[in-house]
């Protein structure tokens, strides 16, 4: 193999790949591009799976993985037990650093060594991603079919990479978390307007589809105003609270609650026709 070759091309495919990683829509969809961006950039790299979770309180398992030994992670699990603690994976998200295995001689793989041989690996490479302080962490591992590969290339390109897609993820996940936000009532956790729309619209497509009845029952609090006014702001938003929670335990798990706007509530019954609704509306009044 020509390394210097090799190296170059494995920089100009991770730097075409960052690009893809700024699109991720998801964390997930971020380390999944990751993977698929690692085994397209050379052809000795035979797989690159990911984790994303707590690892601190759940055993590891491969939730993507790209590259033709892609079947060696089918029955992969990075347990709590003392000897996987030992392993690379662990060891890297403990320590947070890169951590280069030989799979032929490195004692602290041997709990997997006999079937990653049969499949052809190497040399691994594992990187943590993901703020070290945070339980939520990302792990990418990457495998090649060649010794010394890593030696030979180095490892910057790769550590480069992972740090790209920390920043990714992490782009990601606010992405996420301001999504969330934005369909959240702040003071109740109920869906709010904006998002029960969304659920309305869908609803009604599928009902027109399956022309199955849906219902919708919007309801609101007698004299809240008065309330407000005589006794303050904070016990109206109490009492917003507790009604939101004795509505949520009236309806079914099925059913969507929002808070549609001020002392108003809305709620959508998938699958429930004028009778059913009546019924629950009832329910709801005696509150």
């Amino acid at each position: 193999m020509e390394f210097s070759q090799e190296q170059f091309s494995i920089y100009k495919a991770l730097l075409t790949a960052t690009k893809i990683l700024a699109q991720g829509n998801t964390p997930d969809g971020v380390l999944r591009a990751a993977c698929d961006a690692l085994v397209a950039s050379s052809e000795r790299i035979c797989l690159a799976w990911m984790y994303l979770g707590n690892p601190g309180s759940e055993p590891i398992r491969p939730s993507y993985s790209a590259g033709r030994a892609s079947e060696y992670t089918r029955d992969l699990v990075l347990d709590l037990s003392p000897g996987a603690m030992k392993g690379p994976g662990r060891r890297s998200l403990a320590e947070n650093e890169p951590v280069l295995v030989k799979v032929h001689s490195d004692s602290s793989f041997a709990i997997w060594r006999e079937s990653a041989v049969r499949y052809g690996l190497q040399e691994g490479l594992t990187l943590p991603i993901g703020d070290p302080d945070h339980p939520f962490r990302g792990l990418i591992v990457i495998f090649v079919d060649t010794r010394d590969y890593f030696e030979q290339i180095g490892v910057e390109p790769f550590i480069a990479f992972a740090q790209l897609a920390t920043v990714a993820l992490d782009q990601a996940r606010l992405k996420v978390s301001l999504e969330v936000m934005a369909s959240i009532d702040p003071l109740t956790n109920l869906l709010n307007r904006r998002a029960m729309q969304e659920i309305i619209n869908r609803g009604y497509a599928y009902a027109k589809r399956s022309a199955k009845p849906f219902s919708i029952i919007l309801f609101d609090l007698d004299r809240f105003k008065m309330l407000n006014d005589n006794y303050g702001h904070n016990i109206g938003d109490r009492i917003l609270l507790g009604i939101s929670e004795v509505a949520k335990q009236t309806l079914r798990t099925s059913d969507w609650l929002c808070r549609w706007g001020g002392e108003e509530f809305l709620a959508i019954l998938p699958d429930t026709d004028e009778n059913g609704a009546l019924k629950i509306a009832e329910r709801l009044r005696m509150l």
